[in-house]
């Protein structure tokens, strides 16, 4: 039985911003625009409000107003997501939308895809990804496999490094220091001229951390370091009227310590290195414009623990083809393929795929989007999905909004032949459906609600029973459904023209319909709060909280807990800011999966110029 939502005891004054909350609109601490332009979202630049979908945008500005290190902190804010990590910076990470782990997430970065072929389930780590270099983020919720294939059953993330938004040249250098003995710096370059754009980020991170194995249940457990650098590099040239070529390029180096597990001191260390690259074509014929493009990465581990070393390498090779047609005021028509390739070692699987979308406005007031997709794997043979979003304006300031959609996933290569597989192994499916409700009323004050439903078929996990061959059990497809059902309330509020309060609540529930069990992992009630204040021209800040209850790991509830950061900046002129940034403010001890530890109070100091 889910427990009900309830406040921990953190005093009349902690209940009644909380309580606040839940009374006024609230957005996963962005304050966001529903004209704001998604360009994912139906592979055309699209206002939010005319996509019929959740989607959700977020610019520069609000990370860094936001000042996390790591990208994931932030994306877990948001309504409908949750992030866990096991233990401190640099350690394993997952990413859930609408309670569907990241391997139900296709995720892009600069349009690169992001997955790794050589871990179990497939999917990307964003345990240490940081923030540094990106510009823009668009998270589309619900299941997206028409536009995006196989691995987007729960939805897409889609990051963009820092671009050169403005003509000019600007350069940006961060610096940041403080507890657990953390460093980290940062630069950006930038320029966009008449033809041509360009921009490079370098980044350098470097932690004693804190220990995996939570300290309270481990005496003298130690403390696991995390170094890591990255680069990215993209642009582009207009090389005729017709025609842009351009690309993109990333690399990161990294090697973290972890410990065997939790609560299980030990000295590991695992060093890895992730690489990706995109160039495309961008041209018109007409009024049509069709994007030609090539991508490939490659994820290598090396993980050194008492065992011995061990070694892991994956690699994702692809090319892709979108047009876009506007056929004339009321249609416009997007159509692609793509073919991708994943190997890990001697193993490999192929899947392409084709894809048409009709984008339809009867009237000034309503959208339809309708997209089908047909991929044919190379072991699995074909699979047919699709999508259909209306969105619906009856008066200026509301949006109502529906999808449906269908989904698909092929098991990844260790699933498949990593020597756990207690038999043949199948393709996952997903259905999902919602429907939302956006207001925008005088002053700025935005809301917006949205009741999702979540479906998976033929979910593919760990059975730990023992089996003949397998005694310590292995992966098989659960022929039942798993049902994720939930609520998403969010929104932003002008207290004052110098005070902005955002938040966001989430409900989910989840459950294993043979067995009427939740799911691990996925928080029930899931809170977050924002206050901005402008204090005067030159300082500003912001008190933030995160309250999580009705989590389970490993099949028993964790205790509730609620979390506050804080942060503060002061503009010290000539674009140079000073910042001050505590987390953890009231020293919370707390877990989010069990016997991992988290961060107590943490103190940093940055400074940031632009020139």
């Amino acid at each position: 039985m889910t427990p009900v939502f309830r406040f921990p005891n953190k005093g009349a004054a902690l209940a009644s911003v909380l309580a606040l909350a839940i009374a006024t609109p609230a957005t996963g601490q962005v304050a966001f625009d529903l004209d704001e332009i998604t360009v994912f979202a139906n592979r055309d630049a699209t206002p939010v409000s005319r996509t019929g979908s959740s989607v959700i945008v977020v610019e520069e500005a609000e990370l860094r107003r936001a000042g996390d290190v790591f990208l994931a902190d932030f994306l877990a804010r948001l309504p409908g997501l949750s992030f866990t990590r096991a233990g401190g910076p640099g350690q394993t990470g997952a990413l859930r939308i609408r309670g569907a782990g990241t391997n139900l997430v296709s995720v892009f970065i600069d349009g690169i895809p992001l997955s790794d072929p050589a871990s179990v389930d497939g999917s990307f780590d964003f345990g240490s990804l940081r923030a540094a270099d990106i510009g823009r983020i668009e998270v589309i919720k619900g299941a997206q496999s028409a536009l995006f294939g196989s691995g987007a059953m729960a939805g897409v993330v889609q990051i963009t490094t820092v671009q050169a938004d403005t003509p000019g040249t600007r350069q940006t250098l961060a610096i940041e220091a403080g507890s657990y003995n953390t460093a980290s710096l940062s630069y950006s370059f930038t320029q966009r001229g008449a033809r041509h754009e360009i921009a490079f980020s370098a980044s350098r991170f470097a932690s004693e951390g804190f220990s995996a194995a939570d300290r309270r249940t481990t005496p003298g457990a130690l403390p696991d370091g995390h170094y890591a650098t990255r680069l990215s590099l993209s642009g582009s040239f207009q090389a005729t009227e017709t025609l842009r070529l351009g690309g993109a390029i990333f690399r990161q180096d990294s090697s973290t310590e972890f410990d065997g597990g939790p609560s299980v001191e030990a000295s590991n260390i695992t060093i890895r290195a992730e690489r990706g690259a995109r160039a495309f074509a961008e041209f018109a014929l007409g009024a049509s414009t069709h994007t030609l493009s090539v991508h490939g990465s490659e994820i290598r581990r090396r993980s050194i623990t008492g065992f011995g070393p061990s070694s892991f390498a994956g690699e994702v090779q692809g090319l892709s083809y979108v047009g876009m047609l506007p056929v004339n005021a009321q249609l416009r028509l997007v159509f692609g393929a793509d073919s991708t390739l994943e190997r890990s070692g001697p193993r490999k699987a192929r899947i392409a795929g084709l894809h048409a979308q009709a984008i339809v406005t009867p009237s000034d007031r309503l959208d339809i989007t309708a997209t089908a997709r047909r991929d044919v794997h190379s072991d699995f043979g074909s699979a047919n999905t699709g999508r259909l979003a209306v969105a619906y304006r009856p008066a200026d300031g509301w949006v109502l909004r529906g999808a449906a959609a269908t989904g698909f996933r092929a098991p990844s290569l260790f699933q498949r032949f990593g020597g756990f597989a207690l038999g043949p192994l199948g393709p996952e499916r997903s259905r999902s459906l919602e429907l939302g409700l956006d207001r925008t009323l005088a002053g700025g004050t935005i809301m917006s609600a949205t009741l999702f439903t979540l479906d998976t078929d033929n979910a593919i996990f760990f059975d730990p029973a023992a089996a003949p061959g397998f005694p310590f059990g292995g992966y098989r497809n659960d022929p039942g459904v798993t049902e994720r059902r939930g609520l998403e309330i969010s929104g932003s509020l002008p207290l004052s023209d110098r005070l902005l309060l955002t938040g966001s609540y989430t409900y989910t529930s989840t459950r294993i319909r043979a067995t009427g069990q939740p799911l691990d992992r996925v928080p029930a009630n899931d809170l977050s709060l924002a206050l901005d204040a402008e204090i005067t021209p030159r300082l500003s800040g912001r008190l933030s909280a995160s309250h999580v209850s009705g989590l389970r790991d490993f099949g028993t509830f964790m205790p509730a807990y609620t979390v506050f950061n804080a942060s503060i900046a002061y503009d010290l002129g000539r674009d140079t800011q000073l910042s001050l940034r505590i987390d953890n403010l009231l020293n919370t001890q707390y877990q989010h999966l069990r016997g991992y530890g988290t961060s107590d109070r943490a103190v940093y100091v940055g400074l940031r110029r632009s020139f």
